[in-house]
């Protein structure tokens, strides 16, 4: 499974390389992209334009030229991620959302919603509710809060862990999944964050992680990021991990060199040059300025399952990164204040 996955990604990474090797393939290739994306926007997804023909046929057939349909789960994604999916491969993509005590699945988008970044309505054999986080300032009226499923999936609860069934699973059998979600005006639900890495800063502002994690990774230039706060504490700062490969090319153009991933990460025009993406990024999201990054470490060493950092599925541990990160992140705030 890993040695096929690692195919199909090494696949379209070569059939989207093709189209950079000029200034006019790379044109071609993004007004391509805009013209089906436009497509898109307008509830229209295909695979059959002169367009798809003669410049996306070779990125379709990375993955066998015929998907009609791909599910994403697991973790969220960005919308322009999700958008240049469906325009460049010309199929539906849909987020899904479960946990392993509800069965995997409790809610999938349907076939209509073919835009945005939601993971979509119930399925039929659960129901689904928000209810009040009021150290979050997340309140059910507001139609935000933690996300709790009710139904013939759900679990009966842990074996032989009657303490921790009940921290889940309420008296009217309720599950408590500790992802907090917000309802859209169309019905469909959108995840927001994790109770529990939820904090506050020093002038009562309250920070989601997750979310701006998913905002700053729209940089090419970020490959991951850590979000750090303390309630003392009147900004954030972050750890990135900076895409070696596009700051190479970078260099190259620049300066006629390439680095090790060290050079990179200790250089102080990469940092800036990375700063200056992600305020770019932050403006276009329209953050507030308490959840703009004031300040960041670029680490050589990617995040790792083997390193405890991240789980299998490839979600931050926070408390194992901030442990490992301590010195640095003492630095940062050291001159952030």
């Amino acid at each position: 499974l890993i040695s096929t996955k690692v195919a199909a990604n090494f696949a379209i990474f070569q059939a989207i390389s093709e189209w950079n090797k000029s200034l006019l393939s790379k044109y071609i290739f993004k007004a391509a992209i805009t013209y089906k994306t436009l497509e898109v926007l307008n509830g229209i997804i295909r695979n059959d334009t002169i367009v798809d023909r003669f410049v996306l046929n070779k990125l379709q057939n990375s993955i066998g030229g015929r998907v009609k349909l791909i599910i994403t789960g697991s973790a969220p994604i960005a919308e322009e991620i999700l958008q240049f999916t469906r325009a460049a491969f010309g199929c539906v993509v849909q987020q899904g959302y479960g946990q392993t005590e509800c069965s995997c699945c409790m809610s999938l988008c349907i076939d209509e919603e073919i835009i945005g970044s939601t993971i979509g309505i119930p399925i039929c054999c659960n129901a689904v509710k928000v209810v009040d986080v009021p150290e979050l300032g997340h309140f059910a009226v507001q139609k935000r809060g933690e996300i709790c499923i009710k139904g013939a999936n759900v679990f009966k609860g842990y074996f032989k862990d009657e303490k921790t069934t009940a921290q889940v699973l309420d008296s009217d059998g309720w599950l408590h999944t500790g992802d907090l979600g917000e309802w859209t005006q169309q019905g469909s639900l959108r995840i927001i964050g994790r109770i529990k890495s939820a904090f506050k800063l020093s002038q009562g502002e309250y920070i989601t992680p997750e979310r701006i994690e998913s905002i700053y990774l729209r940089s090419k230039l970020i490959t991951q990021i850590f979000i750090y706060g303390e309630s003392m504490k009147s900004s954030i700062i972050a750890i990135v991990v900076p895409n070696i490969e596009v700051l190479n090319e970078w260099s190259h153009k620049r300066f006629g060199i390439t680095m090790t991933s060290n050079e990179l990460c200790a250089s102080n025009e990469m940092k800036n040059l990375i700063m200056c993406d992600m305020t770019r990024i932050a403006t276009d999201a329209e953050l507030h300025s308490f959840e703009k990054v004031k300040d960041i470490y670029l680490s050589p060493e990617p995040f790792s399952v083997e390193n405890d950092e991240i789980t299998p599925t490839l979600k931050l541990r926070r408390a194992k990164l901030q442990e490992h990160y301590s010195k640095q992140l003492a630095q940062l705030y050291s001159k952030v204040n």
